[in-house]
Parts: C-alpha cells; structure tokens; sequence
C-alpha cells in the first residue's frame, strides 16, 4: 500500500484528502502542523507529501525546503487556496513537483498522485 503524507492545519481538507486518496487504497497520514508533518517525515516512509502552503505554525514552503535538503526523492505536491503565478512559482521554487488549487477536483488529485507516486515510485530509502 503507498503512503501518503498530507500536512494541512485544515481539517475538512484533510478528511477530503483522506476519503479521496482511501478510494484507491492509498494511505494517508495526517499532521495538521508543519512540526508535526516533519516528524512524521523523518521517522516513517511515504510515496508522497501533500502540503499546504499556509499551516498554522509555519508556511509549507519552510516545510518543504527541509524535506528537500534531506535529499530525499519523494515526491512533493502543494495544494492551496493561493493560486497567483507567484504562488505556483514558489512552491515549485521550494521542491514541488505539483501545485493544486483548492477547491481540488478530486479526480485531479486522483491522477497527480497516481502520476508522481508510479513516476516517482516514492521515497527509496526512506528519509
């Protein structure tokens, strides 16, 4: 079963991750700070990180550049309601390898998981 790592301070965006991602048997961990999504970064294997730009703790952009200076190949995609150029930009400038605005069609999520996780095929060796 792949892993999904989904870091969002938004609970009914994670639930939705979660119903969305569970209709192809993806699991999905949930941390609704960036502390929290770090730990479970560093202490468990995922196939893919799905964050979001905006946490309550911190912007998902930091949270994204460290898992990035880990060297690790796993995949990463932010999903935001921020959806100018500039944002997109950034998050691809922070180590995205997908930007998806909310509201998220659930069947554009299905796909860019599905494409980045077979692509990708997830975090070799862990972090």
């Amino acid at each position: 079963m792949k892993r999904v790592l989904c870091v969002d301070s938004h609970a009914d965006s994670c639930e939705l991750v979660a119903t969305v991602l569970g209709w192809e048997n993806y699991e999905v961990a949930v941390c609704r700070t960036a502390a929290g999504g770090w730990e479970r970064a560093c202490s468990e294997r995922f196939d893919l990180y799905l964050i979001d730009t905006r946490l309550d703790d911190a912007l998902g952009l930091e949270l994204a550049r460290r898992l990035r200076a880990l060297g690790a190949g796993t995949p990463l995609v932010f999903h935001s309601a921020e959806a100018f150029p500039g944002d997109i930009e950034q998050g691809i400038g922070a180590g995205a390898r997908a930007y998806i605005t909310k509201p998220r069609d659930p069947e554009q999520l299905l796909a860019t998981v599905r494409h980045l996780v077979a692509d990708g095929d997830g975090c070799q060796g862990g972090i």
